[in-house]
């Protein structure tokens, strides 16, 4: 949908999403002597704008996302207010998710090179490391956890860079909006087995999205597919993925056991950190 919907300091250009919680669009951001400089804006749907869970989700999204420079994840340039409706404006990442060209590829019945696999992978990991160390100005880690990593939230650009985006409900020790225990939160397809139980979680729950990903770009097909909601909880708790071999015969071998080790049911047998993965 076209708009030209001036709005604050920033001109809509194009809306590109729309959720249940916010919507966000292309948009410029106007300056002075004919400044203009393209963004993201998500912003909060208005009859979101009283729910003062959701404001304090999207202010810690921006206050932690402020925090993080790195290539690897999508910048954020500012946080604000107009009228009733809050947003945060974003690097405007010129390309396409992840999860589009998983589609594309599956429409055509391929799968990424594996090497292109491989190379996502790696920066994916790469942002996720850098987010997992981040430290405070006092040098006390933040403990930062995105909780949803998925194709939709890998976004490659058209010079191949790839980006991490949407740390909305990324939990931190900086958070002010603390999740009550038991309550579940992100996509269950990419979800670890201690996420999907709403069981305490580390940044090792990434790890395991980070596997699954991977896993669904060298096979070309997303795993469960047409499985229900309960289903895809149920073969997530129990750690049942096909191996690789049977999808992929040609496969290296130490790749498959690279992969499925990011996809183990305990913690404590994944690989102990993104760096160590990638």
């Amino acid at each position: 949908m076209n708009t030209g919907e001036v709005y604050g300091k920033y001109r809509l250009v194009e809306r590109i999403a729309s959720g249940g919680m916010a919507e966000v669009f292309k948009a410029i951001a106007v300056g002075e002597a004919g400044f203009e400089k393209p963004v993201a804006i998500k912003r909060l749907h208005k009859r979101m704008g009283e729910d003062a869970d959701l404001v304090a989700m999207l202010q810690d999204e921006a206050r932690l996302c402020s925090k993080l420079n790195h290539g690897n994840i999508c910048q954020v340039l500012d946080l604000g207010r107009v009228e009733d409706t809050y947003y945060i404006a974003m690097e405007y990442v010129n390309g396409r998710d992840l999860f589009g060209v998983l589609r594309k590829a599956s429409q055509t019945e391929r799968a990424l090179p594996l090497p292109a696999a491989l190379f996502l992978a790696c920066e994916m990991l790469a942002g996720l490391d850098y987010a997992h160390r981040k430290r405070d100005s006092d040098g006390r880690l933040l403990h930062i956890i995105h909780r949803d990593i998925s194709p939709q939230n890998v976004l490659i650009t058209w010079d191949g860079e790839v980006k991490i985006i949407d740390f909305g409900i990324a939990k931190a020790r900086s958070s002010t909006h603390k999740t009550q225990a038991g309550i579940i939160k992100g996509k269950f397809r990419y979800m670890s087995p201690e996420q999907a139980r709403g069981e305490p979680i580390d940044h090792r729950t990434d790890i395991f999205a980070a596997g699954v990903v991977l896993y669904e770009m060298i096979t070309g097909r997303p795993h469960a597919a047409g499985a229900t909601d309960r289903e895809i909880l149920i073969k997530i708790q129990t750690g049942k993925f096909d191996p690789l071999r049977q999808i992929v015969p040609a496969i290296p071998a130490d790749l498959e056991e690279m992969v499925h080790r990011g996809l183990a049911v305990n913690p404590d047998h994944r690989w102990s950190s993104a760096r160590s993965f990638r």
